[in-house]
Parts: C-alpha cells; structure tokens; sequence
C-alpha cells in the first residue's frame, strides 16, 4: 500500500476490516491503523454530490458502474457481488474444500477483486473528468 497516498474504498467496509485486523494482529497494529486516515470513501463522495437516473435508486458499486462506465460490469464474472464472494472466501479456507476447488476459488475472487478496484479507478476518472469540464 505505500506509505503515503489516498486509499479509495467504497462504503466502510474496508475500514471495518483494517481495524479489526489491528486489533487481532497487535503486531501489525501501527502499520494498519496508518491506513486508516489514507481511506477515502468514493461511494460518500458520489452520495454527496452525484445522482445519475440509471443508479434506480442505489449507490451500491453494482448500480453506479455500468451507469458511469457503460462498458464495465460484473456480468462475465463467477462472482458477481460481495456477500458471494465473502461465502466463497470461507469455502475456500474451509479444510474440507478440495485443492482444485480451492484453485477455482481463488482465481475467481482475484477477477471480482480486480474488477471491483478497477470499477473504482474508472468511475474516479469520469466524476474527474466531469469536474474539469465545469
């Protein structure tokens, strides 16, 4: 992550994570709670100051992509939203699961991992580029 450098996320989750994370490895603790300040909320930013008609009322990731980057969306991928993905991640670190699953698993989470930090790289640029019109 760096040591200096805004952190896009989308909602509180991520930020939910990093400080549970510091509380159950203490000796990661100053590491992760200097993330902390670096985290700025996309989603707040777009609730605060943007409503597009094709959100339909949402500001999920799921909603504000495809009706701010028409040619990105989740609709390829094995996994399409994060409570999947975070039953997939147990069934991964679950024993039981066999390695070829496992395998499967995880390169299907990588994809709907980069796709959710791409949707925000890309959605960050058309707010930005909307702006400097003005």
């Amino acid at each position: 992550m760096g040591k200096t450098g805004t952190i896009f996320i989308w909602a509180s989750y991520e930020k939910r994570i990093i400080s549970d994370l510091s509380e159950s490895i203490p000796h990661l603790d100053l590491e992760l709670n200097a993330l902390l300040p670096r985290l700025n909320d996309l989603n707040a930013i777009i609730r605060k100051n943007y409503y597009h008609r094709n959100f339909n009322g949402s500001f999920s990731l799921k909603a504000v992509l495809p009706a701010l980057v028409p040619d990105m969306d989740y609709a390829a991928l094995e996994i399409q939203e994060g409570a999947t993905a975070s039953l997939e991640y147990l069934r991964f670190l679950n024993a039981k699961t066999p390695i070829g699953e496992k395998e499967n698993i995880k390169s299907n989470l990588l994809a709907y991992c980069r796709l959710d930090t791409l949707a925000m790289v890309r959605i960050r640029e058309v707010l930005l580029e909307r702006v400097n019109k003005k």
